[in-house]
């Protein structure tokens, strides 16, 4: 159900919901590629792993504050900022609210490594 579904693909805190907002397999000329888009809800305190993507991810912050730590250098986020997790890479989210973070992620990933990470 919408807002109660565990985001599979990621390691977290317990506590990580995640709703599939949408998801197509666009065809370029001899490229197959899956695009999901996914709302995640963390709680406060809460964070989630990326193990390394098949293709590229994009978190954006709805709203809350957020650190996200990837090859070994940290960024603190808030509501519009953005986060690229490149092809492969491992990236942690971090809630440093004291209420909920909500965030928009999108990923991109080529048709043969199936699903995505939302």
């Amino acid at each position: 159900t919408p807002m109660t579904d565990r985001t599979g693909a990621v390691r977290g805190t317990g506590d990580v919901r995640s709703e599939r907002l949408g998801s197509t397999i666009a065809m370029e000329p001899g490229i197959s590629m899956v695009v999901s888009l996914g709302r995640v809800i963390l709680p406060a305190g809460g964070s989630f792993i990326s193990d390394g993507t098949a293709g590229p991810a994009v978190f954006v912050v709805e709203r809350g504050h957020c650190r996200c730590i990837r090859d070994g250098q940290e960024a603190d986020r808030g509501p519009g900022d953005v986060e690229l997790v490149p092809r492969g890479a491992l990236s942690a989210i971090s809630n440093t609210s004291e209420a909920p973070l909500g965030g928009v992620l999108l990923t991109i990933t080529p048709a043969e490594f199936g699903q995505s990470m939302v």
